[in-house]
């Protein structure tokens, strides 16, 4: 057993290492950033597509406030769902950010496709869309169904299943992280020798 946790430990400071090395390039660091800030504004407006429909479509706004409205999803959450939620969303974001990097990284040098590559990375993304639902409304994709079975207190439990729901959607994500990370460390070992 304490062979076996060795092993793991060794795997995942390779995969660390790989992942810290992929960040010391500009190119897979931009990309992370940028999927990262992608996969946070997906998840947040998906969820708020008729308030950007509305605002975006609006002549009385400037194009620079239209963009500041886009980018400011941040504070808003934070607002609106506390700090917690917005600390773990922005974690999830960079977490899905490197796991994307890592995974171009690894196409790019492996030329195969990897299915179970991206598992890691979807299951994470999904975890996160349920925990996080509405930010303006402050209720997630599981208040209707929780309504249905406990109508009186439907809001106080989905907001308990996004407590649960963003810190499983991180561990998830930190494991796909680990995943890809040693698919990207065999790939740079491969290109290398």
């Amino acid at each position: 057993m304490k062979a076996r946790l060795q092993f793991v430990k060794i795997k995942a400071l390779v995969a660390a290492r790989t992942h810290w090395w992929l960040l010391r390039q500009w190119r897979y660091a931009l990309l992370a950033l940028g999927a990262a800030f992608m996969f946070f504004e997906l998840i947040y407006w998906l969820f708020n597509t008729s308030v950007l429909r509305i605002v975006l479509a609006s002549v009385n706004l400037s194009m620079l406030e239209k963009l500041h409205f886009v980018v400011n999803p941040l504070w808003s959450l934070a607002d609106t769902n506390g700090v917690y939620t917005a600390i773990l969303m922005i974690a999830i974001s960079l977490v899905q950010g490197q796991s994307v990097a890592a995974l171009v990284y690894t196409l790019r040098h492996q030329q195969k496709f990897d299915a179970v590559a991206i598992t890691g990375g979807s299951v994470a993304g999904f975890l996160a869309i349920i925990g996080l639902g509405c930010p303006a409304c402050g209720t997630s994709l599981v208040t209707p169904i929780v309504a249905i079975f406990v109508s009186g207190s439907a809001i106080a439990v989905s907001e308990s299943i996004t407590h649960i729901a963003l810190p499983l959607a991180l561990l998830v994500g930190l494991y796909g992280l680990y995943a890809i990370g040693l698919k990207a460390a065999s790939a740079r070992a491969t290109s290398n020798g």
